[in-house]
């Protein structure tokens, strides 16, 4: 699905990534760092998280997350929101870097 029919998706799932995709946009837009936008968006996430499942729960969900990112994992989700940006037509305008790792 290209993501500018995210927003018109069945999926709540992919209409929430329409809706912090163009939060990024935004803030990007706005002279916001990038990786300020994302601290804030883990802080906000994981402290939902906890306040649905509980610290215990989301202790055990993201412990294997520096494995992840430590085996490249990380760059794939980058080369992914790069991808996506781009087929919105967002790339160049908004100054993300495209990994060359290959999805």
């Amino acid at each position: 699905m290209s993501t500018m029919n995210l927003a018109e998706s069945n999926d709540d799932s992919l209409r929430a990534l329409n809706y912090i995709l163009e939060a990024w946009e935004d803030g990007t837009a706005s002279g916001i760092a990038p990786e300020l936008l994302a601290y804030a968006a883990l802080y906000t996430a994981l402290s939902d998280l906890v306040a649905v499942y509980g610290e215990d729960n989301v202790a055990k969900m993201t412990s294997g997350l520096g494995a992840r990112i430590k085996s490249g994992d990380a760059a794939e989700f980058r080369a992914a929101h790069a991808v996506l940006f781009k087929e919105r037509g967002q790339l160049a305008a908004r100054g993300h870097h495209v990994v060359a790792r290959q999805l």
